[in-house]
């Protein structure tokens, strides 16, 4: 859980204070994170601002190790007219997160499925940056919170 701690830290400090696009700190995470000791950290999650979530949605374990796990599903196992807020981006791929970025769909952003074509086929959402229409190999790595009255 340290280590996972001291990632996702370091991803939230990379893109928050240093600049770093979501699309180009997993690595750099992987490497600092391994070196990182329990002082590094500290000041890493204090200069971030004491982030919950890393910048692709994935929570951040507590200091005591404790971690708060979301009540999420994969976008691509919800109906038409579902509406919520989309939880995590869980892909690390440069291509397909610049993408997603372009098209709006980040952590903590609305979104409604306008529809989805059967046999697995593409889904149509609203975003407030506009619509957008993903294939199944992205709704299955977009997680989202699901409104309870939709």
């Amino acid at each position: 859980m340290r280590a996972v701690r001291a990632h996702r830290l370091a991803e939230a400090y990379l893109v928050r204070v240093l600049g770093y696009g979501w699309h180009e700190a997993h690595e750099t995470a992987d490497r600092l994170g391994e070196v990182a000791d329990e002082t590094l950290v500290a000041r890493m999650e204090a200069h971030a601002g004491y982030p919950q979530r890393c910048p692709h949605g994935e929570p951040i374990p507590r200091a005591d190790g404790t971690i708060d796990v979301p009540k999420d599903v994969p976008l691509d196992t919800l109906a038409a007219g579902s509406t919520g807020k989309i939880s995590r981006v869980r892909v690390r791929d440069s291509e397909r997160l610049q993408y997603l970025e372009l098209k709006g769909v980040l952590p903590g952003k609305a979104y409604r499925v306008e529809s989805r074509a059967p046999f697995e086929g593409p889904m149509r959402l609203a975003l407030p940056t506009g619509e957008c229409v993903l294939g199944q190999e992205l709704t299955r790595v977009i997680w989202v919170e699901v409104d309870e009255s939709s």
